[in-house]
């Protein structure tokens, strides 16, 4: 896997954490845990599908 990619899929683990992080936090606004799942649910989409993308590039046909 490129560095690259791997260093997207950190940032893509880096921003999952954030977000759990971010709902786990008890603000008073009450988006901040929707914002928060909603960026974790990005984050793990993101990093599934640099996977995806390296095993179709590297998956003989």
């Amino acid at each position: 896997m490129p560095l690259l990619d791997v260093l997207r899929l950190v940032g893509a683990g880096i921003l999952a954490v954030m977000g759990l992080l971010l709902a786990r936090d008890d603000i008073t606004l009450v988006t901040t845990q929707e914002l928060g799942f909603g960026l974790f649910l990005v984050g793990v989409g993101y990093g599934l599908l640099l996977v995806k993308r390296y095993f179709d590039r590297t998956l003989p046909r």
